[in-house]
């Protein structure tokens, strides 16, 4: 589409001339491929950095149920998002200290270890996974008010049945 916008302005601009074919046409194909090389270059880098530590953010998820599952699978997906899980936090707990998702454990708090945890600055972004219609949901926005750095809401209804609904950019 860009390709085709720039030839019509160049044609209605009589500016088309200025320019060799050949000239244009290595512009139109070498552009998006050194784009395109560029884009893996970096997300190689950040893999590479990432991989020892550097440029890693600590997330947070409220709320220990299937919203909050499937974020930490959708997370854990993404590696080279440079994300690690710190834990989920709910004040509905069992008797367990760790939430078995997949392969890995997490440990299970509460919303005040939670505001610790961010007060002491070892949580950059805290993702809130409750139903929309639970009203802990906005109780949790007022405790962290002010606190994190970014609060992150997965909206996610009652009937959501889709693996990524809510989540993602």
């Amino acid at each position: 589409m860009v390709v085709f916008t720039l030839l019509m302005l160049a044609f209605v601009t009589k500016s088309s001339d200025i320019f060799s074919r050949q000239a244009v046409l290595i512009w139109f194909v070498l552009t998006p491929l050194t784009l395109i090389a560029m884009r893996f270059l970096v997300r190689w880098a950040l893999r590479y950095v990432r991989r020892y530590g550097a440029n890693l953010r600590s997330v947070a998820i409220v709320g220990n149920n299937q919203i909050g599952c499937r974020l930490v699978n959708h997370l854990g997906a993404m590696p080279w998002a440079g994300l690690t899980i710190k834990g989920i936090f709910d004040n509905q707990q069992g008797d367990d200290s760790l939430v078995m998702i997949g392969q890995s454990n997490y440990p299970l708090g509460t919303i005040e270890e939670l505001v610790r945890q961010v007060e002491a600055g070892a949580i950059d972004s805290v993702y809130v996974a409750l139903p929309l219609i639970n009203e802990r949901r906005i109780e949790a926005a007022r405790i962290l008010e002010g606190e994190a750095s970014k609060i992150r809401f997965v909206l996610c209804g009652e009937g959501c049945k889709s693996a990524y609904a809510g989540f993602g950019g």
